[in-house]
């Protein structure tokens, strides 16, 4: 789903940099601090970025045939007995290591292993509780052309928003990329980028030796000074109290002033409803787990013996949830089963792709269900299993409108250890019943203007869109 939770991006990250960013910063750094060269400051910073902007991959592969089971026991010997700090080496430690940097190699924000107080936090998300900021927030890469050249970007985004939370008090929009906290930028590209910009500037004819190295300082320091993305989502996702001056900048423009966000706890209602006129309902559904399952049966029941015969189900800004078929409070999938048995009549309403051949039918079971024209309301926000929620209510006869959804596809199966860790896996991808893929996001039947999506008129007319039908 849209949501990555902050705890499974320092976890990506930390094991990356583990694995990773040494390497990649040696191996540059070799060429930076040779004889002559006047960057060789920028040595540590990309030692210090390389792995979680991307640069992982980069690193010198063994090309021994030695099985890798073999180096792994080879490795865990010398640490265990040959370390200087043998206090360090112990064995959990260095099996949440070893299963935490196993995981990140996939390099799938979707599949990560949790630790036991990761996990916790996890957990506490999917079931609607918000800390920090209260705000859903994820890496998401783009482009963008400097010095000339194709330059990858990861910005630390705002997908969601907690009701009522301190990031929806402050203003903030989903969408929203935070460059900045305080003083310090959000690291969000390589350093390697300006190194060689500041390489090809060096070897023009004439250059301006004492101008390009007054740029390379300036570089350094604003990287040195910048926080890892991991540091950063850290800071606005966890803790309360404390209070951050932030900058975001928003459908690629700046907002002029900063923003001031105080941390704290955020408890999200899963389902709330009422009946906007004595024929139509509104079921508002923010995220899928167990609460929401049991919220919404209730809900309908009380929507049916209303008689009314129209219902809107508003998606806007749901960020969807996860399978967990072994803890049925945090079984997002199960939930949404439930829920569309009461709406649908029952049978395949999607597709799973399990495999790269293999898809399976997302099949609902046959049930007792209300008989209710719908409309759904979506926006940007309406993501992972919101969406799957959407396009089988569409198959069902229902109207989507609103704004193109976010485009997640990947449903994740969560489960939990003996030992209270956990792991999440990316386990299928939506497709619709033509067989066609949601990563680029549902469109609507009836889109909205941008500035109606998210208000009050976009249930007015989801309304009226099933009055006329």
């Amino acid at each position: 789903m849209a949501r990555v939770a902050a705890h499974r991006w320092i976890a990506i990250s930390a094991a990356l940099l583990a694995v990773g960013g040494f390497a990649w910063g040696r191996r540059v750094g070799f060429a930076l601090n040779r004889p002559g060269s006047r960057f060789h400051s920028l040595a540590r910073l990309i030692s210090k970025t390389g792995a979680e902007l991307g640069l992982a991959g980069l690193m010198h592969q063994d090309p021994s045939s030695t099985p890798p089971e073999a180096v792994y026991e080879i490795v865990l010997d010398r640490v265990q007995h040959q370390y200087v700090h043998p206090e360090m080496a112990t064995d959990s430690r260095l099996t949440k290591g070893a299963l935490t940097a196993m995981v990140a190699s996939l390099d799938d924000p979707a599949t990560w292993y949790m630790d036991g107080p990761a996990r916790i936090n996890e957990a506490a998300m999917l079931s609607g509780t918000y800390h920090g900021i209260g705000a859903d927030l994820e890496v998401r890469g783009a482009t963008a052309t400097e010095y000339g050249s194709k330059v990858a970007y990861s910005y630390l985004t705002v997908m969601d928003l907690a009701p009522s939370g301190p990031a929806a008090r402050a203003g903030l929009h989903a969408g929203d990329r935070i460059t900045d906290i305080g003083k310090h930028w959000i690291i969000s590209y390589s350093p390697l980028v300006d190194y060689t910009h500041l390489q090809d500037e060096e070897r023009q004819p004439g250059a301006n030796i004492q101008k390009i190295a007054a740029e390379a300082k300036i570089i350094e320091a604003r990287f040195i000074s910048g926080y890892l993305i991991s540091k950063a989502m850290s800071m606005l996702t966890t803790g309360a109290g404390t209070s951050y001056s932030i900058r975001i900048t928003r459908d690629g423009k700046t907002v002029p002033s900063a923003i001031t966000i105080t941390t704290g706890v955020t408890t999200v209602q899963p389902v709330v409803w009422r009946n906007i006129d004595p024929h139509t309902a509104y079921l508002q559904v923010r995220q899928f787990d167990g609460a929401a399952k049991h919220a919404w049966g209730v809900a309908l029941d009380a929507i049916g013996r209303s008689n009314a015969r129209n219902l809107v189900i508003d998606l806007r800004g749901n960020p969807g949830g996860v399978w967990a078929s072994t803890t049925p409070e945090l079984d997002g999938l199960g939930a949404e089963r439930a829920l569309l048995a009461r709406l649908t009549a029952g049978g395949p309403e999607a597709l799973l792709a399990t495999a790269p051949k293999h898809t399976e039918p997302f099949s609902i079971p046959v049930s007792q269900s209300h008989h209710f024209r719908i409309a759904v309301l979506v926006d940007g926000g309406t993501s992972n299993l919101a969406e799957l929620a959407a396009v089988a209510l569409r198959h069902a006869g229902a109207r989507i409108v609103g704004s193109r959804t976010f485009g997640d596809p990947v449903i994740r199966r969560y489960e939990q250890m003996a030992n209270g860790a956990g792991i999440e896996i990316a386990w299928a991808h939506v497709r619709t019943q033509t067989g066609a893929s949601i990563a680029s996001g549902v469109t609507p039947d009836v889109l909205l203007a941008a500035d109606l999506v998210d208000t009050e008129g976009a249930l007015q007319r989801a309304a009226s869109v099933l009055e006329a039908a």
